[in-house]
């Protein structure tokens, strides 16, 4: 029979989990509509022929808007799960983790493995970053272009 304490923290451990997953996907879809919105005004750019000049000049610039703006948002949600992941490990890390999961199932994986990272999200946060500057270089080039 668990305790009043441990059913609140298994469903605060739970609601921070699904969090995570909302964040993980919402990151996802901005960097979908990210390359889908630049890439439709970058077309709109190169078809259209028959824009005053200085419209041209004007429209280069929302590529680069676009893909900066959702880039910062996407920061501020890493932020967030940086720090919903810095609560799990250093609150949950020996109660829930050690007690529900012993030894079994990814969270106890995430525990052991990167434990050395001491945090569940620096992992991917490399290739999310890159993948954000490749994007806003690309932007920026077809400024210049």
């Amino acid at each position: 029979m668990s305790t009043l304490p441990e059913d609140l923290a298994k469903m605060e451990y739970e609601r921070l989990s699904k969090e995570i997953v909302s964040i993980q996907k919402e990151a996802n879809q901005l960097a979908r509509y990210a390359i889908i919105a630049s890439a439709a005004i970058c077309a709109v750019i190169v078809t259209k022929s028959d824009l005053p000049r200085q419209y041209f000049h004007i429209l280069k610039l929302f590529p680069f808007s676009i893909v900066l703006l959702f880039g910062f948002r996407v920061l501020a949600l890493f932020k967030r799960l940086q720090a919903i992941s810095f609560y799990i490990e250093n609150h949950f890390e020996h109660d829930i983790l050690k007690k529900e999961f012993a030894s079994l199932g990814w969270e106890s994986h995430l525990n052991n493995s990167m434990r050395k990272l001491k945090s569940y999200v620096k992992y991917p946060r490399g290739s999310v970053g890159l993948f954000w500057l490749i994007l806003l270089g690309l932007s920026f080039i077809f400024i210049l272009i």
